[in-house]
C-alpha cells in the first residue's frame, strides 16, 4: 500500500498504477492525503506533467481522435 500526504501549498497531480494495465489519476489539494493498493504512485506539480509521463491515462480530445481517424483513411 502507498500513502502520500500534501503538505505543500499547492495540488499535486498523482497517479497511482501497477506498471502494466492499471492506472488511476488524481489531485491532491494541500493538507490532503492519498491512500492506494497500487504498487506505484508518480507525483507530479502539474497535469501537463503526468500527461506527459503517463498519456495512456488521459482521454483523447475531439480532435486527436478526428486526427487519428483522417490519418486512418488514408
Amino acid at each position: 500500500m502507498k500513502e502520500y500526504k500534501n503538505t505543500e501549498l499547492t495540488a499535486k497531480h498523482v497517479i497511482c498504477h501497477n506498471n502494466t494495465e492499471v492506472f488511476h489519476y488524481s489531485i491532491v489539494e494541500p493538507n490532503d492525503g492519498l491512500v492506494t493498493g497500487q504498487p506505484f504512485m508518480e507525483v507530479f506539480d502539474s497535469e501537463e506533467e503526468a500527461k506527459e509521463a503517463f498519456p495512456q491515462v488521459f482521454p483523447k480530445t475531439e480532435n486527436e481522435l478526428d486526427n487519428n481517424l483522417l490519418n486512418f483513411n488514408q
